[in-house]
C-alpha cells in the first residue's frame, strides 16, 4: 500500500500526457479521412492512400510502445509525464524492432481474443451453462495476456536500460541498491 499510495500520482500524469497524445493522433486521423477524397483526387492511384495509411498504423504502434514504456518508466523510476515520455523515447533508440515485434504480437494477440470471445458470446453455446463457460474461459485468456503483457514491458524496460548502460536504483529499507546490468 506504501507503494501505491507514492506511485499513483505519477502514473496518472503520465497517463494523462499519453491520453493528450492519443487523442491528437485521433484528431489527425479524423482530418485524414476528412480530406480522403482531397488526397484521393491528388494521386494518380491509390498508392499514395496506402503509404498514407501504413505510415498512420506505424506511428500508432510506435506511440503505442513508448506511451507503455513511459507508464513503466514512472512506476519505476522518480520520472513522470512528458519527461517519462522523453526518457522512454530515448530508451527506446536501438530497440525499437524487438518493442514493434512485442507490441505488434501483443495487439494481434489481443485481437485474436476479442474476436473469439465476440463469435462465443455472439453466436453463442447450445445453453446458459455453456455461454458461460465460454464467456469465462475467453476472460481468464484475457486477464492472462494483460498481465503478461504487463511482465514483458517491465523485462522490455530492463533490456534497454541494459543496451544504454544504465545502472538501476532500487529503494530497499530507505537504502538506495544499485544494479549493475551487463549487456
Amino acid at each position: 500500500m506504501q507503494v501505491v499510495s507514492k506511485v499513483w500520482k505519477r502514473l496518472m500524469i503520465t497517463s494523462m500526457f499519453n491520453f493528450v497524445i492519443y487523442f491528437a493522433l485521433f484528431i489527425g486521423a479524423l482530418l485524414a479521412i476528412i480530406l480522403w477524397p482531397v488526397t484521393l483526387a491528388l494521386s494518380a492511384t491509390g498508392i499514395t492512400v496506402a503509404i498514407i495509411l501504413l505510415v498512420y498504423f506505424m506511428g500508432v504502434l510506435y506511440i503505442s510502445f513508448v506511451c507503455h514504456l513511459a507508464n513503466v518508466i514512472s512506476v519505476l523510476e522518480d520520472v513522470h509525464g512528458i519527461e517519462a515520455i522523453v526518457k522512454s523515447k530515448s530508451l527506446i533508440k536501438g530497440n525499437t524492432g524487438l518493442c514493434a515485434a512485442f507490441f505488434l504480437i501483443h495487439n494481434l494477440c489481443l485481437l485474436g481474443i476479442h474476436l473469439g470471445f465476440y463469435k462465443a458470446t455472439a453466436v453463442g453455446g447450445d445453453s446458459f451453462w455453456d455461454l458461460m463457460l465460454l464467456t469465462f474461459l475467453w476472460s481468464m485468456l484475457m486477464s492472462m495476456l494483460i498481465l503478461f503483457g504487463l511482465v514483458i514491458q517491465i523485462i522490455i524496460y530492463f533490456n534497454c536500460k541494459s543496451y544504454h548502460g544504465e545502472n538501476i536504483y532500487v529503494q530497499v529499507d530507505s537504502k538506495d541498491v544499485e544494479f549493475k546490468l551487463f549487456r
